[in-house]
């Protein structure tokens, strides 16, 4: 699902042709917990928040018109880190 503002919302409701110009990560968030019943294992969610650009044509054989939108993906999975006694050092 792409979310856009109130001007680019328009050029897509009013476009004939939409074309993909570009896609770019924009900005990314990761957490990591320790899961609680198994030792070693450790829950990463990470949020991909996306930038989407759009070239939008209200009829056919015209210049196009850009129009912005942001998308987001979670991906969640485990993953082994170690069940050994780690130390870490912080500077």
């Amino acid at each position: 699902r792409v979310t856009f503002f109130s001007r680019s919302q328009r050029l897509i409701d009013e476009a004939v042709t939409v074309k993909t110009r570009d896609c770019c990560i924009e900005e990314v968030s990761i957490d990591v917990e320790e899961v609680p019943f198994n030792r070693g294992f450790y829950s990463v969610d990470i949020t991909f928040y996306f930038k989407l650009c759009f070239d939008t044509y209200s009829a056919p054989c015209t210049t196009p018109q850009v129009a912005v939108g942001f998308a987001k993906f979670n991906k969640k999975c485990i993953l082994f880190g170690s069940n050994g006694d780690v130390k870490v050092f912080v500077s």
